[in-house]
């Protein structure tokens, strides 16, 4: 939902984003709230856990200023960034583990099963590690030897409120997502609250982790305890669909996010990030879920003429509904061109400035 300029949310926003970033740790983890009710905030940010508090403050500052510039008067926002991510909303953040968003480079291994036979035991390994972090950070990073003489990086990170069980629970979720999603590429990573990972050839890691705070057994803050606003209003999203090489598809309807991430390549349609050029894009998403595009054509019936709503710019809009009775509308992008990407982004965001992405 949106608030209203000068409202008491705006206010409770205004006081809560300039106080989240004093509420350091000590580990790069940031937990706030303020207000009550309705007007209740709750906001969270973590930078990543190899990079020094300098760079993690001037990520969150920049963050703050892209948010509140992208998404103005939208409730809830994420900003993801290479070193950061930082989030507010009127419901509760910290602690929920919905799936996130898929990020990859378009770029194959020369040998999949060896890549993925070097990568799998990595990320097993790193995962155990950020668990068994303590209440202030629970993040791991590493590297292995790949196919041809090649070396594979991984860094995987969890919120420090998660305990080592959902810490575990959360990675091996995203990490099965992702390599059941996109098979083959040399790079990826998962963009998500609760927990993150990344893969790569070649090193980004900035610096080595930065040494813990004497008192380690420091308490981090407690989670904010937020009350649910009611039954939601809207039970119809829309998914925007691009019928390309990969079934992966991310919904469009009522919480901002950005992503600003640096791009190496114009070949690389989402990657990692190791250069200077950066790069926009906006998509706006309810739960930042994904579907496979085999349960859509299901809810569908298969993009039956009966199902179908309408025309819309790039293609139909069908209705359908999922295995747990949930309705949706499926507008499907049946045409790719060069420009495609950027024709998703721009459908994507015409929706959901218009009203109709609900």
């Amino acid at each position: 939902g949106n608030f209203t300029t000068n409202s008491t949310y705006h206010k409770n926003l205004d006081f809560v984003l300039s106080t989240l970033t004093t509420t350091n740790t000590g580990l790069g983890f940031f937990n706030y709230s303020a207000g009550q009710g309705r007007n209740r905030i709750n906001s969270a940010a973590l930078c990543r856990g190899d990079i020094e508090p300098r760079l993690c403050r001037s990520c969150l500052n920049d963050s703050v200023v892209r948010l509140r510039e992208m998404c103005p008067y939208q409730k809830g926002a994420v900003g993801y960034y290479d070193e950061c991510w930082l989030s507010y909303s009127n419901k509760t953040i910290l602690g929920d583990t919905r799936g996130g968003l898929i990020l990859y480079n378009s770029q194959n291994a020369s040998d999949r099963d060896r890549f993925f036979g070097a990568l799998r035991p990595l990320l097993n390994e790193l995962q155990r590690d950020a668990a068994a972090g303590g209440s202030l950070r629970k993040f791991a990073s590493g590297n292995t030897s790949g196919p041809d003489s090649i070396t594979i990086y991984g860094l995987v990170q969890c919120t420090p409120d998660l305990s080592g069980s959902q810490c575990t629970d959360c990675l091996e979720t995203e990490i099965n997502n992702y390599l059941v999603s996109v098979v083959g590429s040399i790079g990826g990573r998962i963009l998500q609250r609760a927990c993150n990972f990344r893969f790569f050839n070649g090193s980004t890691l900035a610096t080595q982790p930065p040494s813990p705070p004497p008192r380690i057994s420091q308490e981090a803050p407690p989670v904010p305890s937020t009350t649910q606003e009611g039954k939601s209003s809207n039970k119809t999203r829309i998914i925007v669909v691009v019928i390309v090489t990969v079934s992966v598809i991310i919904i469009a309807a009522s919480i901002c996010i950005f992503l600003r991430l640096k791009k190496k390549t114009t070949t690389e349609e989402m990657t990692h990030s190791i250069d200077n050029e950066t790069e926009t894009m906006d998509i706006g998403t309810v739960e930042s879920l994904q579907y496979n595009f085999s349960l859509v054509k299901t809810a569908t019936n298969d993009f039956s003429d009966d199902n179908k709503l309408g025309e819309g710019g790039f293609g139909a809009v069908y209705k359908g509904k999922l295995g747990d009775e949930q309705e949706i509308a499926v507008k499907r992008l049946a045409r790719y061109s060069g420009q495609g990407d950027e024709e998703f982004k721009n459908e994507a965001w015409k929706s959901w400035r218009n009203g109709t992405a609900t």
